[in-house]
């Protein structure tokens, strides 16, 4: 695997590694592969979950968003939402300048 950037956070005591989706790109790894091999806590960064924001993700017609999201499970498995996932995420976008607004 190649070196990427991340950003781990916290929300409520779970925990997040955040990758921008460029930096996601360089691994070459399907998604729900990285997703297993960095939230391994024993030989990877260690987390509850792994998630992508991306900036194509935000819709068109009457289903406009200013962002979207890939949200993995640490098994790999995905999942439509999560609370303090959405906590982390709505702070590193917002801190990363990805949106800039507060409220989206």
């Amino acid at each position: 695997m190649r070196k990427i950037k991340i950003t781990k956070m916290q929300g409520c005591g779970n925990d997040f590694v955040i990758i921008d989706y460029a930096e996601y790109e360089k691994t070459g790894m399907k998604m729900d592969e990285l997703a297993k091999k960095i939230c391994d806590r024993n030989f990877g960064v260690g987390a509850d979950g792994m998630i992508i924001p991306d900036l194509t993700l935000s819709g068109d017609g009457d289903e406009v968003a200013d962002i979207g999201w890939y949200f993995y499970n640490s098994d790999g498995s995905t999942a439509q939402m999560c609370g303090n996932g959405m906590r982390c995420f709505a702070k590193y976008v917002y801190d990363n300048k990805l949106v800039d607004k507060k409220m989206f």
